[in-house]
């Protein structure tokens, strides 16, 4: 509240970043090796959405506080991220799709809601 030092607001964006991470279950993380790589409609798709999100994530990241509704559009956002992903690899998303879900279920069982 009223701390506007860089320094601070960059310290942040980390455990924001981490937060988001963990409310997808790692799902997040999947998506980035799909970011890259030759023009294709879902790989446009996967960016539009992605960095569409990234400026309105920073400026959520900066915040002093992290409650997990600030997260609710992101957390949606990131299903069609995972869809776009999915489409990209073929027979081959499966996998993505098992470990989404999977981390999904081991952040819920684990309770870190």
């Amino acid at each position: 509240h009223g701390n506007y030092n860089i320094g601070t607001l960059l310290a942040r964006i980390p455990s924001f970043f981490q937060n988001w991470f963990l409310y997808t279950g790692g799902s997040l993380f999947l998506i980035l090796p799909f970011l890259f790589g030759p023009h294709q409609p879902e790989r446009k798709a996967l960016r539009t959405i992605f960095f569409s999100l990234l400026p309105y994530s920073l400026v959520l990241a900066t915040i002093d506080h992290h409650p997990s509704h600030y997260f609710l559009p992101l957390v949606a956002c990131t299903g069609p991220m995972i869809l776009a992903s999915v489409a990209l690899v073929g027979k081959g998303g499966r996998i993505i799709t098992a470990l989404s879900i999977g981390g999904i279920c081991l952040y819920l069982w684990n309770d870190f809601v």
